[in-house]
């Protein structure tokens, strides 16, 4: 088969048409290089703008952060001060209630001891009474002191009727009168008897009461000073 061959016009432009295409493509390659340049132009720019943004972002959180860190020490201090506060007020409720404690045992002692002493000034009162009752009326004191006088009255009355009788020379009268007034003397010696008994019982009760008396007074005065002292802080 014959190979055709080429004129010299074709030559001639197959010539122009290869020497145009490095022109071509170095202006394709310039103009992406024009167009990358301007997207990392953009690319930086929106970068740029990030960056700010996020630096704001960054400064606002540090000063949100400064403002919590602020925040937090203050309410340490706050909290300093509201634990200092209760421990204040806890001391204050413990003082209160060691006075309240101390104010309801003394109050409990006092009680006792008042208590004691009201016992013993009844019993004392008793004694008293039943001292006084030796001497009232119907007691053994008056009625041995009446059957004594009036045995004596008797005697009296027997000795003058036997001296009446001697005088009157009747021996044997004045003898039984003699004797009559003998026997109303030892009733009025045994009558005496009681009356001298019931005269030292009182002395002794007297005795008794007036101890007591003595011993109370100053157990007395002294629960008085103490149970009206005001309860030290």
């Amino acid at each position: 088969m014959a190979i055709p061959r080429k004129s010299a016009q074709d030559v001639v432009d197959f010539r122009h048409s290869y020497e145009g295409r490095p022109r071509r493509l170095l202006r394709l390659i310039v103009a992406g290089l024009l167009v990358a340049i301007a997207v990392l132009v953009l690319v930086g720019y929106a970068m740029l703008q990030d960056v700010a943004r996020t630096r704001d972002d960054l400064s606002a959180a540090n000063a949100s952060l400064s403002a919590a860190k602020a925040a937090i020490v203050t309410t340490e201090a706050d909290l300093a001060s509201e634990t200092e506060a209760h421990a204040a007020a806890e001391a204050k409720v413990s003082e209160l209630t060691t006075q309240l404690q101390g104010a309801l045992s003394r109050q409990a002692d006092c009680t006792k001891q008042i208590a004691d002493e009201i016992a013993e000034l009844n019993r004392v009162t008793e004694l008293q009474q039943a001292n006084f009752g030796r001497f009232a009326e119907r007691s053994e004191w008056v009625s041995a002191n009446a059957a004594r006088d009036k045995a004596l009255n008797i005697a009296l009355s027997d000795y003058l009727k036997a001296y009446q009788a001697a005088f009157d020379k009747k021996y044997a009268t004045a003898n039984s009168w003699i004797a009559a007034g003998n026997k109303q003397v030892s009733v009025a010696n045994t009558n005496l008897a009681v009356i001298q008994a019931e005269i030292k019982a009182s002395n002794s009760a007297s005795k008794v009461i007036a101890d007591a008396l003595t011993a109370l007074t100053p157990r007395i005065a002294a629960t008085q000073t103490a149970c009206s002292a005001p309860v030290s802080p």
